[in-house]
């Protein structure tokens, strides 16, 4: 059975996380984060993670475009600029069933795509 793991950093030492890690036999991390940098924890910055893993025999992939919570598409936000959740989940189920296909038709200006493909 495989085991899908979530964690975040937190105010952890590299050190730690990665102790961490091992204790739970998790060898590949999968960075989510929309912008991976961080001012108050800059060992968690993208490069700096990623240069650690891989010293340490964990790989690094970073989905934050694909995951991210901060989306470029203006359609998956309410009128006050706020991210629509609701939306945001009819969009990773639409773009998960038709993939690139659904990214042409919600680019265009059709409000009701996703009403109309059943989403």
């Amino acid at each position: 059975m495989n085991i899908l793991y979530t964690i975040g950093h937190s105010n952890l030492t590299t050190e730690n996380f990665v102790k961490l890690l091992r204790k739970y036999g998790v060898n590949c991390v999968v960075d989510v984060r929309s912008t991976p940098y961080s001012k108050f924890t800059p060992q968690f910055n993208e490069m700096e993670l990623k240069n650690f893993f891989n010293q340490n025999g964990v790989y690094y992939i970073g989905m934050g475009r694909e995951f991210g919570a901060r989306r470029n598409n203006k359609k998956l936000y309410t009128m006050d600029g706020y991210l629509d959740n609701e939306r945001m989940a009819d969009y990773f189920a639409a773009n998960m069933i038709l993939g690139n296909v659904y990214d042409y038709y919600y680019s265009l200006e059709d409000e009701n795509f996703i009403d109309r493909i059943g989403c």
